[in-house]
C-alpha cells in the first residue's frame, strides 16, 4: 500500500493491521515504511517535519533539508535528523532506534539526555529510565522489510510477540521459563 501526503499544515494518521506493511511517500520525498500493527501521525509545518510513532515499528528514509528538521517522537524519546535512514520501535517496556545510514540525535524526553548515533548504532531506552547503546549489523536494521526477523540477546517471549504481528492466529509459549530464555 502506498500513501501520499501533501505538504502544508495538515496532520495525517497512518496505521497497519496484522501482517500488513505500508509505505508512505511524503511530500518532501522522504519515506516511512510501517511494520505490522504500527501507527504514525504525521504533521508537517513550515518549520519542522514531525512524525509521532504511536505504536509499533517504522523505518524512515529521510530527504535532507537543513532548514526544516525531521523529528520522530516515540513514547519516551525523540529522534532528530537532517537526512538519513533509521528504524524506531516503540513498545510498552522500551523504545529503540537503529541507524542504517547517516547520523541521528536521540533524546530521552524524560531527562533530556542526548545520544548521537551513526550507521550501525543501536540504542534502547527502558520505561524505568535505563538505557543501553551498542553496535549492530546494518543488514539487521528493519530486516522485517525483507521478510526476516533478527533476534540478538532477546527474550524468547519478546521475540514471539514480534512475530505475532505477522499472523492472525495466536502464538503462545506455555512454559514461562522458556519465555524468559534469551535468544
Amino acid at each position: 500500500v502506498l500513501g501520499h501526503l501533501d505538504g502544508g499544515n495538515s496532520e495525517n494518521i497512518y496505521e497497519t493491521a496484522t501482517a500488513e506493511t505500508r509505505t508512505i511517500e511524503l511530500a518532501d520525498q522522504s519515506q516511512v515504511v510501517l511494520a505490522p500493527e504500527s501507527r504514525v501521525e504525521i504533521a508537517y509545518t513550515d518549520d519542522i517535519r514531525q512524525v509521532n510513532l504511536r505504536q509499533g515499528t517504522a523505518f524512515f528514509d529521510v530527504a535532507k533539508n537543513k532548514q526544516r528538521p525531521f523529528v520522530v517522537a516515540a513514547q519516551n524519546l525523540s529522534v532528530k535528523v537532517l537526512g538519513t535512514a533509521f528504524e524506531v520501535r516503540t513498545e510498552t517496556s522500551r523504545d529503540e532506534v537503529s541507524v542504517a545510514k547517516g547520523h541521528v540525535e536521540v533524546t530521552d524526553r524524560r531527562d533530556n539526555q542526548h545520544v548521537d548515533l551513526l550507521a550501525g548504532d543501536h540504542v534502547w531506552f527502558g520505561a524505568q529510565g535505563d538505557w543501553q547503546q551498542d553496535r549492530i549489523q546494518i543488514e539487521s536494521v528493519s530486516a522485517w522489510r525483507r521478510g526476516l526477523v533478527v533476534a540478538r540477546n532477546e527474550r524468547l517471549g519478546d521475540l514471539v510477540d514480534q512475530i505475532a504481528d505477522y499472523y492472525d492466529g495466536y502464538l503462545y509459549i506455555s512454559d514461562d521459563r522458556l519465555s524468559q530464555m534469551e535468544v
